[in-house]
């Protein structure tokens, strides 16, 4: 199945259509952050939806600039095939981030997200266990160590 865009379809290069989905993310996120409770008025303390407002707003001006960009340089038009290998990984990632997030308080942070990391890697053609293994768990101990240790973020632990 292809989905083409161009002479029977509308015209879309990849700048477009990345644009289109940038606006999208961003006014998903501007709507659910409208629903945060607001602390005050003052401009001196931060409420919870300010930082994704904020990247909601950066995504928003991404968007614009691609859009400019797609109108004065490129007339490249795109084909996207539901049988390309990176469509098929891109797929995988979301079912894979859904199941991390799903398992996560069942199976423990430390394991899951080492699990999570390598699967991961596997998806994107990183052979080499060794560095897998290693680059899974240097991440999870960083992680572990940033937001328990340092920031006294509680997770979901099993093992440390």
């Amino acid at each position: 199945m292809k989905i083409c865009y161009g002479k029977r379809g509308f015209n879309m290069n990849k700048d477009r259509l990345l644009a289109l989905i940038l606006l999208i993310v961003s006014a998903v996120t501007f709507y659910e952050t409208a629903k945060f409770p607001e602390l005050s008025n003052d401009l001196q303390v931060v409420d919870a939806g300010f930082v994704p407002k904020l990247l909601a707003l950066f995504l928003t001006i991404s968007a614009g600039i691609l859009i400019y960009r797609s109108y004065r340089i490129s007339t490249e038009k795109i084909v996207i095939s539901l049988k390309d290998s990176g469509i098929i990984r891109i797929g995988l990632v979301l079912i894979i981030m859904a199941l991390y997030g799903y398992l996560l308080p069942l199976i423990g942070y430390e394991l899951g997200t080492v699990i999570f990391l390598g699967v991961l890697m596997i998806i994107f053609r990183l052979n080499n266990w060794f560095k897998i293994v290693g680059i899974s768990a240097a991440a999870m101990l960083a992680i572990y160590y940033i937001f328990i240790v340092s920031l006294k973020v509680p997770l979901p632990l099993k093992f440390l």
